[in-house]
């Protein structure tokens, strides 16, 4: 399986002496973990501690329905996430500026669970824009962030399959008001 360009997952022959580690797999967490950033229903946000200018995406593979009651299940957010970045950044041409609306995924671990996004930012006193392309259905002010003077997605696992990247742009004042 191929997660990053060029990269198997059987490059890593040593993946196994880490799993049998407690010791070596908690180091390497907290190698690659830096603060966390935030949280949602299915996965948590944190720097990543050796480039700041990126995030990992932990997905636990389970959701919380109260304080002491966690349901097991697969939401498969970051794949859903790295298979949407994976579409749009090979998009060219009449549709390359659907690039534009989104944060670059970097990489994804093998079973999905670990991704490598690059990071956004809040800017408070950055205008937002008033539309954004209409194929967008999440649309709530928490899933974007800007890299630079863009706006972009930071949180596309939801956006539907088999998207039509039309020019249509839906107001969305109201929403992030």
């Amino acid at each position: 399986m191929v997660t990053k360009l060029g990269y198997a997952t059987n490059v890593f022959e040593g993946a196994r002496a880490i799993l049998d580690s407690q010791h070596v797999g908690m180091d390497f967490i907290m190698c690659l973990l830096g603060p966390n950033i935030s949280d949602g229903n299915f996965r948590a946000v944190y720097e990543h501690a050796l480039d700041p200018t990126k995030v990992i995406k932990i997905e636990y593979g389970h959701g919380q329905k109260s304080e002491h009651d966690c349901i097991m299940q697969n939401s498969f957010c970051n794949v859903q996430e790295f298979l949407m970045w994976r579409e749009i950044e090979g998009l060219k041409g009449e549709l390359e500026w659907v690039k534009n609306w989104f944060a670059p995924i970097h990489w994804i671990s093998p079973g999905g669970h670990i991704l490598c996004m690059e990071r956004t930012y809040s800017k408070p006193d950055q205008e937002r824009p008033e539309k954004i392309p209409k194929f967008m259905w999440d649309v709530k002010w928490d899933n974007f962030g800007w890299i630079g003077d863009n706006l972009v997605c930071h949180d596309y696992a939801h956006i539907n399959a088999f998207t039509s990247y039309s020019k249509k742009m839906q107001t969305v004042k109201k929403i992030w008001s």
